[in-house]
């Protein structure tokens, strides 16, 4: 079912873009990334060529694309895209010289989705290093770029509560304060929930199917929760 429910946001998230961004032109990267960008950005993408040293060791590790040279906030910068060495795929933004050279990046985000509208802001999205569909929003003040902070970070799973002691039926207790010292709700597993927000990394709001919300608290790292959120990365 997790498993599912993954494959089913990351699906989603490739084909539809957000309403605010359906005006942007996709860019395909090999099917494991995604890059939005203005209609009017022609992007030409290519593999970056392998060091000499790396060519005579015979690496094979995944390759790394320049993706595409646009402007932000009056910058040009050359975004770049790789799967990791352990499949941990990321963007990196690099600004370019008079000469159309890079070498150094001033943004690095796990994401396989980015979104780059006409403006100074950089939108990021994917379950890369995280434990659910991670959207985060950055903007370029001139130098560098700055995320923008967010009071909680949405979620938007709707799974139902995940038997992760195979011996003994789970129960799923929503709390009305992080002190867990108050029950709101007590779900048997296979109940419908929705895992509405995150706070701090491991507090998450979670609804019930009769839409009782309460605290739920979830180690950060872990594989398999009752909630349905995991951490895909090493």
């Amino acid at each position: 079912m997790i498993a599912f429910v993954f494959l089913s946001l990351m699906s989603a998230f490739a084909v539809s873009p957000p309403q605010s961004f359906a005006h942007l032109k996709k860019i395909d990267i090999e099917g494991s990334a995604y890059l939005f960008v203005d209609p009017s950005v022609n992007c030409k993408m290519k593999e970056q060529n392998l060091s000499e040293n790396l060519e005579e060791l015979g690496y094979q590790g995944p390759l790394v694309y320049d993706v595409c040279v646009l402007t932000i906030a009056g910058k040009k910068m050359q975004v770049v895209f790789g799967n990791g060495s352990s499949e941990d795929p990321y963007f990196e933004l690099y600004p370019l010289n008079e000469k159309g050279e890079y070498n150094k990046s001033i943004l690095s985000v796990a994401a396989t989705t980015l979104y780059i509208p006409n403006g100074k802001n950089v939108y990021a999205e994917g379950w890369t290093n995280s434990m659910f569909n991670h959207r985060r929003k950055f903007s370029f003040d001139g130098s560098t770029f700055q995320e923008v902070k967010q009071p909680m970070h949405y979620v938007g799973i709707t799974t139902t509560v995940q038997n992760i002691e195979p011996e003994k039926k789970t129960y799923l207790t929503l709390y009305q304060d992080k002190s867990k010292s108050k029950k709101v709700a007590v779900l048997p597993q296979g109940s419908e929930i929705e895992v509405l927000l995150c706070e701090d990394s491991e507090w998450y709001l979670v609804r019930s199917s009769f839409g009782l919300v309460g605290w739920v608290y979830v180690i950060e790292g872990l594989r398999q929760t009752k909630i349905g959120v995991r951490f895909a990365g090493d």
